[in-house]
């Protein structure tokens, strides 16, 4: 890699984050960045998650605004912020005035008065509430619908695949510290289950589904909403705040899921297989479309690089209309070929999911073919989809489903709040299957696919990068990331889980060939992606056990314990810009390695970098985390006295 700045190691992009504001309504606190409002809460206790507004074109895409003319007026106790957005692609042009107001009195209200600058399709204009699950999930609240009439309802426990709540103008719910409302005006909003997407909230949105979409805006046609909130303080706040960044290890004990990539190139050189296999790579993701003539020599070139690498594969079959054709083809190809498999997953090509007519024509034969390999269903697409296709799944071995953080929101925040919710979503399907086994497989950071688009996805323009890639792919943040990924699948026994494609832009490492577009994209050819250094570190510790951290701050850092044999290591991950300083409780803390900004100039360059690199002794049972870095932390098991 060319030399970077730190921002590029950190996140993968040269541009600044964009700036937080922490302001006050009252005894709430806000986050205001890049024209949502974050984090409403009393004594850092979150009422609400996000409200902002959202443009989503015909495809379901989200346009990112280009804010304009900001403005904000702070106050002790009191806000104001005017802006404009203008929200604009190849096919829409819409532009929107906002004003944000907090007072005093624990009020925030956010209006918007828009004007479509063009007659285009969209799916969705409007605003959106997010509601942090913490406190309450399970919880009562009060529904007022357009007619007045109010309804007693309860925020789901279990991930629903429906709406839980339609036809909103108003809600009311309470948790330990305050009441709290919301009031809606210009449109109906709805409710859906983030988890399903395995976003860890829950959304109220407009416009209701059960309209048409996508819907024509004319040219001057106006969009005016606004969103009311109020909370009323039910109890004392001056001694809860905990401004103390703490972590605590977990008195449990799990264990790491199997982990594997996706085999994305049928040519990997010697240098690339023997990174894999060093990086405890255990299997190669096949994906075999029946309806494509080369099924057949690719699959071929994979049982080469199986053979060559010791590493099984996952094969993920898309079946056609011509089941038993294909099925046949399958038998002659292993008759002459014997074909090194892990495990089988089984789709129709066209919708994507598991079929019980599948199920029925298709797993005898298979049985017959591969003996007792385990074969699994459900969907290649997200928890969503698999928890509204419900079937039979008896005779399958195990479930699976896709995970993707980015199906709503792209940045660094949104992605970090909602790792945790992949924990609920294996835990629901385990629920829903009387405890059948879930590999998720794959687990990208971008959509491979868009699952619910309504038309033909554009050209990408020269000057862009496809929408499957993300340049946090080469950063710390990404495997931050990871790291809280494995430690919400390992609270939920998920047996294996295929993160990310083995090479290039969207892998665990570049590779032997520079991206296709260099000059977007920041990895170089021999590129070790710090994803690598993190699964590498992992696979050598050979751990026995693991045990989540319980954080004090969630979404600023993250901690997972490995037990290995004859000593334990702690692994922190701090996922802001800032440095942050943590107190550890319940472990003595030895001695450290690292991951920052500052060694990834060397670590990018040398896959045995972190064996290379010299344990540094700790003194005190405070570590002091750089932006973005992992520390790998060697522990003593005994508690503290």
């Amino acid at each position: 890699m060319d030399c970077f700045d730190k921002n590029i190691y950190n996140y993968g992009n040269q541009e600044p984050l964009p700036k937080k504001h922490i302001l006050k309504a009252g005894k709430l606190s806000v986050t205001f960045e890049n024209g949502c409002l974050r984090y409403i809460a009393i004594a850092e206790t979150e009422i609400v998650r996000n409200i902002y507004s959202a443009v989503r074109d015909k495809n379901w895409g989200t346009i990112t605004p280009e804010i304009l003319d900001q403005k904000i007026h702070e106050e002790n106790d009191s806000f104001k912020i005017e802006y404009s957005a203008r929200y604009r692609n190849h096919e829409i042009d819409f532009m929107a005035d906002y004003i944000i107001e907090g007072t005093n009195l624990c009020e925030i209200s956010f209006r918007m008065k828009g004007t479509a600058m063009k007659t285009f399709l969209k799916n969705r204009i409007g605003f959106c509430v997010l509601h942090p699950l913490e406190r309450i999930k399970g919880k009562n609240c009060l529904i007022r619908h357009s007619d007045n009439s109010i309804t007693h309802e309860t925020f789901p426990w279990d991930i629903s695949p429906a709406s839980p709540f339609s036809d909103i103008t108003a809600m009311e719910w309470e948790n330990e510290l305050a009441r709290s409302t919301l009031q809606f005006e210009g449109d109906v909003w709805e409710m859906e289950d983030h988890r399903n997407w395995t976003d860890s909230s829950f959304k109220t949105y407009c416009t209701p589904l059960s309209k048409p979409f996508p819907e024509e805006i004319k040219k001057g046609n106006q969009v005016n909403q606004t969103v009311f909130f109020k909370a009323t303080v039910v109890t004392k706040t001056e001694n809860i705040v905990n401004k103390e960044y703490t972590i605590i290890p977990d008195k449990n004990f799990y264990v790491l899921p199997e982990i594997g990539t996706i085999l994305n190139s049928t040519s990997l050189s010697e240098t690339e297989l023997m990174l894999l296999q060093e990086a405890g790579i255990k299997h190669f993701r096949l994906d075999l479309k029946f309806s494509l003539k080369n099924w057949e020599e690719k699959l071929f070139s994979a049982v080469k690089i199986s053979r060559r690498s010791g590493i099984l594969l996952e094969l993920v079959l898309h079946f056609t209309e011509k089941i038993q054709e294909e099925i046949n083809h399958l038998k002659n190809f292993s008759h002459n070929c014997e074909i090194p498999v892990k495990n089988i997953r089984i789709f129709e090509d066209l919708s994507r999911h598991t079929s019980e007519k599948l199920i029925d024509d298709s797993l005898d034969k298979l049985k017959s073919i591969f003996g007792e390999i385990a074969i699994g269903g459900g969907t290649d697409a997200y928890f969503a989809e698999f928890n509204r296709n419900r079937i039979n799944t008896s005779r399958l071995d195990f479930l699976t489903y896709a995970v993707c953080p980015q199906v709503h929101a792209f940045d660094n925040d949104s992605l970090i709040e909602n790792f945790a919710s992949q924990a609920d979503t294996v835990e629901s399907a385990k629920a829903l299957y009387m405890g059948k086994p879930v590999r998720i497989s794959p687990i990208t950071f971008k959509q491979r696919f868009n699952v619910v688009a309504t038309g033909e996805e554009p050209p990408v323009p020269a000057d862009q990068l496809p929408s499957q890639v993300d340049v946090r792919q080469v950063s710390l943040f990404a495997a931050g990331w990871t790291l809280g990924s494995l430690w919400s699948l390992s609270i939920a026994k998920t047996m294996a889980a295929t993160y990310y494609e083995a090479t290039g832009w969207r892998g665990i490492i570049q590779g032997d060939n520079d991206p296709e577009k260099p000059e977007l994209f920041p990895g170089r050819k021999g590129d070790i992606y710090p994803i690598y250094h993190l699964l590498k570190f992992i696979h050598n510790w050979i751990p026995i056990s693991v045990q989540p951290c319980h954080s004090s701050h969630p979404l600023k850092f993250t901690g997972l314990i490995l037990n290995g044999a004859r000593e334990s290591v702690l692994i922190l991950a701090n996922h802001t810009p800032e440095i942050i300083s943590i107190n550890v409780n319940g472990i003595i803390l030895k001695e450290r390695k690292e991951l920052s900004a500052e060694v990834m100039p060397l670590a990018m360059k040398d896959p045995d970098f972190l064996e290379k690199q010299s344990w540094e002794q700790i003194e005190l049972n405070k570590i002091s985390l750089e932006p973005f870095a992992i520390y790998f932390i060697k522990i003593k098991k005994e508690l503290k006295t």
